[in-house]
């Protein structure tokens, strides 16, 4: 579905075709994809969703590694030493 979203030109995907096609790095470019003002107040300036190819991948590979056990350990034992 095709539509103006905050006056910008939007695709709406949907299901398992929407979200292959929304992970499809070949298809799909994350920079300035996301309003700056909507950018900056839900992600802050340069956090991941605008993020693409190595830096991209990079930053991911970052917040994917906090979600083992591990990686909960050491954020927690970080948090706390602060």
């Amino acid at each position: 579905m095709r539509l103006r979203l905050l006056g910008r030109p939007t695709t709406i995907v949907s299901g398992g075709d929407g979200a292959r096609l929304f992970y499809d790095e070949a298809a799909m470019e994350r920079h300035q994809a996301t309003p700056a003002a909507l950018a900056d107040t839900l992600f802050g300036k340069d956090a991941v969703h605008g993020l693409d190819d190595r830096s991209h991948k990079h930053r991911k590979a970052m917040f994917i590694a906090l979600l083992t056990p591990e990686g909960a350990r050491v954020i927690r034992e970080h948090a706390a030493r602060r």
